[in-house]
């Protein structure tokens, strides 16, 4: 007999399906736990909850709220979306975020987070506070001895709102795109690999942290629908795309 969260997961009722090519998709389930079940296309990366607690919003979407100390999400193997994206020409990332609070200088929160090799951050998305200006905060690399490429561009201001966040990491094209909510930067870098090379991360990739699990980088509030895929389309399909999602989503967010 099948337990409500597996027909759940089974009859894709959960608030849609999840975005096309999708490795990591959490949508959040009714009735919390210490698991947040993985709704990708693979069905394999579920998460590991350590201290955020459950909410659920006026929409009936459940989130996990963070505590900015050690809350976090964790995986039974230690970097799986890092696995599903080796060789990938580029990487998207996606989730909606609602801060209760911004990082002390000179700190990132990170909402999404993991290693290309040794404690070298293959992919980050996050909140930055550099001296007092705060700005959204994506970046990456495509292989060990990369220097670490970043954009942070585009100001981030205020706590206790409901914001769509997404980075789109284009090694072959050596472009690297931050989205908040309708705001759109891309800015040219220089990626070492055409590909995204991993080799053997220290860490696991995270949710709601550093993988290094750093003090002062834990997120602080809400985070929900939370995806990543590998880039399959040109950087204009791909923010297409995005901009639909955050339109069928954001009424789940009261946006």
């Amino acid at each position: 007999m099948q337990t409500i969260n597996q027909r759940l997961l089974d009859d894709d009722v959960i608030f849609g399906t999840p975005p096309d090519r999708a490795v990591l998709w959490y949508p959040g389930l009714p009735g919390g736990g210490t698991k947040i079940y993985d709704r990708s296309i693979k069905r394999a990366n579920n998460g590991t909850i350590t201290g955020a607690l459950w909410t659920r919003l006026p929409s009936g979407l459940w989130v996990l709220d963070y505590d900015g100390t050690d809350d976090k999400v964790t995986f039974a193997t230690p970097y799986p979306i890092s696995t599903l994206l080796n060789g990938a020409t580029g990487i998207v990332l996606m989730a909606w975020i609602n801060n209760d609070t911004l990082p002390a200088n000179p700190n990132i929160y990170y909402v999404l987070a993991g290693e290309v090799d040794g404690a070298s951050h293959g992919y980050q998305v996050g909140i930055r506070n550099t001296a007092g200006v705060y700005t959204m905060r994506v970046g990456g690399r495509s292989v060990a001895g990369d220097a670490i490429q970043g954009n942070d561009d585009i100001a981030f201001a205020g706590t206790g709102a409901w914001r769509f966040v997404a980075c789109i990491l284009d090694f072959t094209n050596d472009q690297l795109t931050a989205v908040l909510d309708g705001t759109v930067d891309t800015n040219t870098v220089t990626f070492g690999n055409n590909t995204y090379t991993l080799g053997t991360p220290t860490n696991g990739d995270r949710i709601g942290c550093t993988p290094a699990e750093t003090a002062l980088n834990f997120f602080d509030g809400k985070l929900g629908l939370i995806g990543a895929k590998p880039k399959t389309q040109t950087l204009a399909v791909e923010l297409a795309l995005l901009e639909n999602f955050r339109q069928q989503t954001k009424h789940s967010f009261g946006v």
